[in-house]
C-alpha cells in the first residue's frame, strides 16, 4: 500500500513531467536550449519563445527553463542518477524536486495556488502558460512530499 506522500510525490512528478515536456513543444526544442545556454535576445529566438518572454528572458526564466529541460530529460530516461555521473549531476538530479519547490514557491505561488484551488483558466492560457503552470505546480507538489518523507530527496 502506498502512502499519501508517495502518491503526492507521484502525482506531482507526472504533473511536472507533462507540464515541462508541454512547455518545451510550446515554446520549441531549439529555443528551450537556446534559453539554457544564453542565446535570449529576441533575435535568437523564433516567435513562440518571443511571444511568451515578450519582455525578455531574466535569470529566473532561463532557470525555469533549464529545470523543464532537465525534467523532460530525467522523465524521458535520457538521464539519471547513475555512478557513471559527476556527483554533481547526481546531486543537481537529487535536488531537483526541491528546486522545483523553491522556484515555484518563490517566483510562481499565485499561479501554483490558483491551479491548486482551480482558479486557473487554462482556456484563456496560451499554451506554454499552461504547461508552465502545470509544471511548477507539479514540482511544488512533488517538492513538498520529497519534504514530507522525512528522507533524503
Amino acid at each position: 500500500m502506498t502512502s499519501i506522500q508517495t502518491t503526492a510525490r507521484n502525482l506531482g512528478g507526472a504533473l511536472a513531467v507533462i507540464g515541462s515536456l508541454m512547455f518545451v513543444l510550446a515554446i520549441g526544442v531549439g529555443d528551450t536550449w537556446d534559453i539554457m545556454i544564453g542565446n535570449t535576445s529576441h533575435a535568437d529566438l523564433g516567435t513562440d519563445a518571443t511571444a511568451f518572454f515578450s519582455s525578455g528572458v531574466d535569470m529566473m526564466d532561463r532557470i525555469f527553463v533549464s529545470l523543464t529541460g532537465l525534467t523532460v530529460a530525467a522523465g524521458l530516461g535520457l538521464i539519471g542518477i547513475s555512478r557513471n555521473n559527476p556527483s554533481i549531476v547526481n546531486d543537481v538530479l537529487r535536488w531537483a524536486p526541491l528546486l522545483g519547490l523553491a522556484i515555484g514557491v518563490t517566483e510562481f505561488g499565485s499561479t501554483v495556488m490558483d491551479t491548486i484551488n482551480g482558479d486557473f483558466d487554462f482556456s484563456t492560457a496560451s499554451d506554454a502558460a499552461a504547461a508552465q503552470a502545470l509544471a511548477v505546480t507539479g514540482w511544488v507538489i512533488a517538492g513538498l512530499a520529497n519534504l514530507l518523507t522525512g528522507r533524503r530527496v
